[in-house]
């Protein structure tokens, strides 16, 4: 289990600092990386798809990090990533 899910069941009230810009908690990011899965969802992106997200360093790559996965199994590539790699 990645460690954001453990913070989540034990220190759901835990903050969560980003780059001095945003502050919430582990319950609030929970609900924040399900945003993008539900909108992806409701696009028509479906199991087995790849989700490229483009975004250079925000706290928009966390939540699509984790929230893309959770609907089953998507790669979730960086705008770094290599072209040989897509």
């Amino acid at each position: 289990m990645h460690s954001a899910f453990c913070e989540l069941i034990y220190s759901p009230d835990k903050e969560i600092v980003y780059r001095d810009q945003m502050r919430f908690d582990y319950l609030t990011f929970s609900r924040r990386v399900s945003q993008p899965a539900n909108a992806l969802e409701n696009l028509g992106v479906r199991q087995g798809d790849t989700v490229m997200v483009m975004d250079w360093d925000s706290h928009r790559y966390p939540e699509c990090f984790f929230g893309v996965p959770m609907m089953g199994g998507f790669t979730c590539l960086p705008v770094r990533t290599p072209a040989a790699m897509i």
